[in-house]
């Protein structure tokens, strides 16, 4: 055998010295490329993840690891930091990679195909981006991947059914992204997996029978929120299965007797389908790893032609581990057994609503000691409401009660659950005052929702002490006395509705301090004195209605200053003065309501007053001047069938210039249908003798609406002369005896004439100086 040349020997020592170096070009080059090609296709990092990319060795980078033998990289990890931009093709030379984790950032675009190349990957993760596009098909290459996870994106397109391939694949998540189409079959052929999720996409047609009968160590399935119709696969048992997810689909049959055999599930999510058949009384007996069941908003009944519910709780009481129940929306009737009370200990929470569930509330419910949201609302409950049962919650956060048919009082025991953050038992019938010591202990209480009952006496001062108050509605009920100072004290309320009731005495002053404020409803009621001018200090009102009550003296500006308000209702009262011009500037707002009041002088004819229908100043005679211009609207609503507040006219685009665009050269464009009608049989039947009506009675509407609702306040005609020209209209119309054709356009002239406000009725001279001409131009 020759000697080895020296040579070969400094070649093989230069070798190993590069190769731990980690700069060989012949070995790692190809990474380094293809890494920098993935930090040049990245447009923003925050976070400056790749600050350091870019010195000599790639094993150094941040979110990069090597191969300690070879210097490769093997995994590249940059989950969560915010990256964005487009993943670069190069990626698909990283031949020695094992795990891609890009999750948690913000990459869109499409995934690179080339990601296919990358055989010896394990795991792949790119959830939580903007990518779009279809799935590649080319990912059913990486024979070696155990996790695949694009969830959370925006595909679209239908699963490949080349995933199918993935023989060693063992969790497969695609959910949350917009696929469609149905689930392929050719997904059964992986036989390990164990995790499989394709919720809340667009899938629809049937699931495939075989994910239940060949997947015999899958653990989790979730294909809710999609459109999967037909039955859920039976006889198939899924011995490991621990999640079973299909929650908002169109589902149909009954639950499969074989899901019995799933004893280690902790999740069934059946909820919103169209199931139907008994509630399973037999079926979760051995499954005492059960969690959550939720079977609600289907179409099941309990047994004995739906008035047995026992069975069915009973059946529960061996799922010692049940923390969540949810039966609602279903119709099921009957009574709540008592045994309902021996439910797992750990039952948090329980929702029977929406069902025709009648009866009393069981006492025993106490034993529920770790309830925090139990929901009966919206059924035929009876009674009273049992003070023990309340008591025994201590840990109730959510009580609904409402929509039943309660009676009674409220019981003072709602005080010693100091958890409580919602109460609703609004549309009973309860009765009684409202109890004041029981609010003064729930400092955590954020809703208290009572309205639509018999409830009497003052309104507590105690509730003042419910501090971290965001809802009150204690309307439609027969609360008396004064609204209280304190209520003041609330800092946080968003919403309050005292409407309907008998309250009196004056809007406290205090009310200014609810500067968080954003509905204000005391309508109804019995209040006096004026609407207090600290009423501007609820800056952040949308909504306010004081109407139906007694209220005297004029509107404050501190109103019209309200930054955000929506809608103003203070019709039927006893308001005067003029209206405050700087209503006009309010930009948002959008609906309101002076009528019937004894506001008087001009109504301003600009800004907001410009888009306010005539039916806001009704009962208002003294008002006079801007009203032309509301009349001029409610002609041109009347015509076309549409309201300055819809959709269209949001961008600044006034009715009158909407129908300018049309008129008069696309009549057709601007008029409801019901008037073209009525215009073609008015027209018909005056085709004997001649007479304009019909198309010319709609034309001359027109004008007039138009006229009324010129940009150009002095340009308008005054109510004087509109009343006149509608008053022609109306005789010509009688005159030629056509008071029964085409109903919509001759009844017009009559209801416009009659909306005209009593401040410019015409005089008996002002009618009989009439022309048959029109005098108005825009």
């Amino acid at each position: 055998m020759a000697p080895v040349p020296i040579s070969v020997f400094v070649f093989v020592f230069v070798f190993i010295f590069f190769l731990l170096d980690g700069t060989i070009p012949t070995l790692g080059s190809n990474d380094h490329s293809a890494l920098m090609s993935f930090k040049s296709g990245v447009s923003n990092d925050p976070n400056g993840a790749l600050a350091n990319w870019g010195s000599p060795n790639v094993c150094n980078w941040t979110g990069v690891s090597c191969d300690a033998s070879r210097r490769r990289v093997v995994k590249l990890m940059l989950r969560d930091q915010k990256l964005s931009g487009e993943v670069s093709p190069a990626l698909g030379n990283l031949s020695h990679l094992n795990i891609l984790n890009l999750s948690g950032n913000l990459f869109a675009g499409r995934v690179p195909l080339e990601l296919g190349n990358l055989f010896r990957l394990t795991l792949l993760d790119i959830s939580s981006n903007t990518f779009v596009g279809r799935v590649p098909a080319e990912l059913g290459n990486l024979s070696s991947l155990n996790t695949l996870d694009l969830s959370r994106n925006l595909f679209t397109g239908e699963v490949p059914p080349e995933l199918g391939d993935l023989s060693k694949l063992q969790q497969l998540s695609l959910g949350n992204n917009l696929l469609e189409g149905k689930i392929p079959v050719e997904l059964t052929r992986m036989s390990n997996l164990s995790y499989l999720n394709l919720g809340e996409n667009n899938l629809s047609g049937r699931i495939p029978p075989a994910i239940f009968c060949n997947f015999s160590s899958l653990q989790y399935i979730d294909l809710s929120s999609n459109s999967l119709d037909g039955e859920i696969p039976t006889d198939c048992p899924l011995p490991n299965l621990m999640f079973l997810v299909l929650w908002a689909n169109n589902l149909v049959g009954e639950i499969p007797r074989s899901l019995s055999n799933s004893t280690k599930l902790k999740w069934l999510l059946l909820e919103s389908n169209y199931l139907s058949g008994e509630l399973p009384a037999d079926m979760f007996g051995g499954m005492r790893n059960l969690e959550l069941l939720y079977l609600s908003f289907n179409y099941l009944k309990s047994p004995e032609n739906n008035t047995n519910l026992e069975p069915f709780f009973a059946s529960l009481t061996n799922c010692t581990s049940l923390k969540e129940l949810g039966v609602a929306g279903n119709e099921l009737a009957g009574v709540i057994p008592p045994i309902a009370g021996r439910l797992g200990p750990g039952l948090t929470q329980l929702h029977l609503e929406y069902n025709s569930i009648f009866g009393a509330i069981p006492a025993n419910l106490s034993n529920l000691t770790n309830l925090t949201a139990l929901n009966l609302s919206h059924n035929l409950i009876n009674g009273s409401i049992p003070p023990a049962a309340i008591a025994g919650m201590r840990r109730l956060e959510r009580l609904y009660l409402s929509d039943n048919m309660l009676s009674g009082e409220i019981p003072p025991s709602l005080g010693e659950v100091p958890r409580l953050g919602l109460v609703d038992l609004s549309r009973n019938r309860l009765a009684g005052g409202i109890p004041a010591a029981a609010l003064s202990n729930l400092t955590q209480l954020r809703w208290l929702v009572l309205h639509h009952n018999h409830l009497a006496g003052v309104i507590p001062p105690g509730i003042a002490q419910c501090v971290n108050l965001q809802n009150l509605d204690l309307s439609h009920n027969m609360l008396r006395g004064k609204i209280p100072d304190d209520l003041s004290e609330l800092s946080g309320l968003l919403y309050l509705n005292l409407s309907s009731n008998l309250l009196e005495g004056m809007i406290p002053a205090t009310i200014g301090r609810m500067a968080m404020l954003q509905v204000l409803n005391l309508s109804s009621n019995r209040l006096s004195g004026d609407i207090p001018p600290q009423i501007g200090g609820c800056v952040a009102l949308e909504y306010v209605n004081v109407s139906g009550n007694a209220l005297e003296g004029g509107l404050p500006d501190a109103v019209a200053a309200l930054p955000f308000l929506q809608v103003l209702d203070v019709s039927y009262n006893g308001l005067s003065g003029a209206l405050p011009p700087s209503l006009g500037a309010a930009a948002s707002l959008r609906r309101v309501n002076f009528s019937y009041n004894g506001f008087s002088g001009e109504v301003p004819g600009d800004g907001a007053f410009a888009s306010f229908p005539a039916d806001a100043f009704l009962g208002d005679d003294g008002l006079c001047g801007g009203d032309v211009y509301s009349f001029g609207v409610m002609i041109l609503e009347l015509i076309t069938g549409k309201r300055p507040t819809d959709v269209i006219f949001h961008e600044g685009l006034t009715l009158h210039d909407w129908v300018r665009r049309h008129y008069p050269h696309d009549v057709a464009a601007v008029v409801a249908r019901s008037w073209l009608t009525d215009a073609a049989a008015a027209a018909a039947a005056a085709a004997a003798d001649g007479a304009a009506v019909g198309y010319d009675v709609v034309a001359e509407l027109i004008d007039v609406g138009l006229a009324c609702t010129q940009h150009s306040p002095p340009a308008r005609p005054t109510m004087v002369e509109v009343c006149h020209e509608i008053a022609l209209l109306k005789e010509d119309l009688a005159k030629h005896g056509h008071g029964g054709s085409g109903g919509d356009v001759v009844a017009a002239a009559t209801v416009m004439a009659a909306a005209a406000p009593p401040s410019v009725a015409m005089t008996a001279s002002e009618r009989s100086c009439s022309t048959s001409d029109s005098s108005f131009s825009y």
